[in-house]
This record gives C-alpha cells, sequence and structure tokens, in this order.
C-alpha cells in the first residue's frame, strides 16, 4: 500500500479557489448574454418561442394614428431598450437577475384583465435553445 500526502499552503487553497468563483463567474456573464439574445429574438419576432397573440383593432388604429410601428410592445423602443441583466456572485455562487427599468414591464410580462400577457423574459429561461447553450458551455444538464 502506498500513501501520498500532499501538503497545499492555505495562498494555493485559496489561489484555486478564487479561479473556480471566476470560472462561475464568467459563465455565469455568458449565460446572461444568451438569455438576453433569446429576449431580444421575441421582440423581433412577435414572440418567441411562442408567437404573441395579435394586437387588438383598436391598438392597431392607434399606432398608425401615431406613426408607430405595428409590431407588438414596440412603440418608442424604450422597453426593449431597458432589460437589464445583471450577474452578480457571493462567496459560493453567481446569480443572475432579469428585470427593465421600465415600470409598466411587468404589465407586459404577466398580463392584464385588458391585455394579454406578452412574455419576453421568462420564456427564454425554458427555450430549448437555452437549455442546449447550457450544456455545450458547462457540461451540464439543464432541467
Amino acid at each position: 500500500m502506498v500513501t501520498v500526502r500532499i501538503k497545499l499552503s492555505k495562498d494555493v487553497v485559496k489561489q484555486e479557489i478564487e479561479q473556480l468563483r471566476q470560472g462561475v463567474y464568467t459563465a455565469a456573464l455568458g449565460l446572461a448574454d444568451k438569455w438576453n439574445e433569446l429576449v431580444q429574438r421575441a421582440y423581433l419576432q412577435g414572440g418567441y418561442p411562442v408567437q404573441w397573440k395579435p394586437l387588438a383593432r383598436r391598438t392597431i388604429r392607434d399606432k398608425l394614428l401615431h406613426g408607430y410601428p405595428l409590431d407588438p410592445l414596440i412603440r418608442t423602443g424604450k422597453m426593449q431598450a431597458s432589460n437589464v441583466f445583471k450577474v452578480s456572485r457571493s462567496s459560493k455562487m453567481a446569480a443572475i437577475t432579469a428585470f427593465n427599468k421600465m415600470r409598466y414591464w411587468k404589465f407586459h410580462e404577466t398580463g392584464t384583465r385588458r391585455m394579454p400577457a406578452r412574455p419576453q423574459v421568462n420564456p427564454a429561461l425554458f427555450e430549448k435553445e437555452f437549455a442546449q447553450y447550457i450544456e455545450q458551455r458547462l457540461g451540464a444538464k439543464a432541467v
């Protein structure tokens, strides 16, 4: 029987742990970029992966009257440009938080009694392409 003992200094262990943390943080940044890419695709394709409900006649008439594009959720482009994907890290993990700076965004994401939901952020998390990205980049199964 052979026993090998390796004594590592605290500095070496700290350095290895910091490299692992940086790797997790870098992976989270990549995931945030992919998430944002899928959300932007939802705006460009009128919903992704599921198409949003068509605009009401009244809304189409209002958009034409004011010269706005007929794309759902796009009037000035402010809401589309206000998506934020923030990556934060602690000693044990990295987290991605998605939000929008426009206060009315949540009504479009979840809908109201007078307006159908046109979600952009939540569907992207469950998109097959996002799961494949996780598997390719991290070598892990997305559940």
